[in-house]
């Protein structure tokens, strides 16, 4: 899919090997999406310090990927979800440098709000 030039994705090579072995296309029969694709990240991580002593190094440049994905994205869906506030480090980064003058293409999803009974839980 990477290498399908006809794609568009072909630049994304230069994230390497371990960003590639992340990268996957799903094709959907019978679904009406001509033109259409939708491309799901992986979560945010707390930080720096909470990735190397939990052993989940990315392997290559997240913020960077994100830029380049969201550059030439139509619509940016950031699904948050408040029941687990501890994500906020990449989060911040994410939003502050990778789609910093993004803002008009960037919607935030709050995700599993109803499930709070007052807005301070």
């Amino acid at each position: 899919f990477i290498g399908d030039r006809s794609q568009g994705f072909g630049a994304l090579e230069r994230f390497g090997a371990d960003f590639m072995n992340h990268f996957r296309l799903k094709v959907r029969a019978g679904v009406h999406t001509k033109g259409l694709q939708i491309i799901d990240s992986p979560g945010m991580i707390d930080s720096k310090q909470t990735m190397a002593a939990s052993g989940r190094e990315r392997g290559y440049d997240f913020l960077g990927a994100t830029k380049w994905l969201a550059r030439r994205a139509d619509v940016i869906l950031l699904f948050f979800d408040p029941a687990k506030p501890g994500t906020t480090g990449e989060t911040l980064d994410c939003l502050t440098q990778s789609l910093a003058g993004l803002d008009h293409k960037l919607h935030i999803i709050m995700n599993k709000v109803d499930s709070f009974g007052n807005i301070h839980d």
